[in-house]
């Protein structure tokens, strides 16, 4: 899913497993994230999330991501907004809208 719009519903999309399995393994590769999470506009791209089977969800947003699991969240880094990128690619074409991930 893309947080990208207000008062309509957000794109969204499912990830073969196999995708999901991948950016789950890189994302337990990025260093933990002890910074403040940056503060999200009220419009435009708001960030982009995963969410497993299971319950457990990604969040990316402005180079760090929140991993909620139950009642833990783990915070990583991405400054570079490299795992960010591969979520949003892996959207269907013509899915999302243009994205600038920084505004």
């Amino acid at each position: 899913m893309a947080d990208v719009f207000s008062g309509r519903p957000n794109p969204t999309w499912e990830l073969p497993d196999a995708v999901a399995r991948q950016l789950e393994a890189a994302c337990d590769r990025l260093n933990s994230a002890h910074n403040e999470i940056p503060e999200r506009p009220a419009l435009g791209y708001r960030g982009c999330e995963l969410k497993a089977a299971d319950g457990r969800t990604w969040k990316a947003f402005g180079g760090i991501i929140l991993i909620a699991s139950g009642h833990q969240t783990k915070t990583r880094l991405d400054l570079g907004r490299t795992w960010e990128r591969r979520l949003l690619a892996t959207a269907p074409a013509g899915r999302l809208p243009p994205i600038n991930l920084y505004h």
